[in-house]
């Protein structure tokens, strides 16, 4: 028996990496839905998930020099995650993963700034593209305002 201490993160990188790891459920067991408090109308995750993952590939994959950043060190993360073959490899990678995350709230709160800025330059950087691959995750409303929340967020 095992006592796991779950250190606070900030909501938007828990509601970010909540998506993500929703996403990859997603795509193993069907369609998944997120309601919008706002609108009450309801987001398919897979979509947006499609949309953010062509949108990580291009950046993280296509792009090695962008490895350091955190967007990329999300992905790699979950990329590990969808290919550990057991609950317990999952929860190695978790559990090593929250090793990892600063131990102070100041270290916390600069780790999510960091992660927001380096999704919103992502955004930024793929929409900036003459022609993106798939010109959906420019126009789409929820992309977009997720990611000028985060470039607009306060530090």
């Amino acid at each position: 028996r095992h006592a796991v201490t779950m250190r606070p993160m900030s909501s938007m990188l828990l509601l970010l990496l909540s998506l993500m790891l929703g996403v990859a459920q997603a795509g193993m067991s069907g369609t998944a839905t997120l309601e919008t408090e706002a609108t009450g109308r309801s987001t398919t995750v897979t979509a947006l998930g499609k949309l953010r993952m062509a949108m990580l590939e291009w950046y993280c994959i296509q792009s090695a020099e962008h490895a350091a950043e955190r967007p990329c060190m999300n992905h790699a993360f979950m990329t590990k995650m969808r290919q550990a073959a057991t609950p317990e490899a999952k929860r190695a990678l978790v559990q090593e993963r929250s090793h990892a995350m600063p131990a102070t709230e100041e270290g916390r709160k600069s780790l999510a700034l960091q992660s927001r800025q380096g999704y919103a330059r992502m955004y930024k950087a793929y929409c900036a593209q003459p022609q993106p691959k798939i010109p959906e995750v420019c126009s789409n409303d929820s992309l977009k305002k997720m990611y000028q929340a985060f470039e607009t967020a306060a530090p």
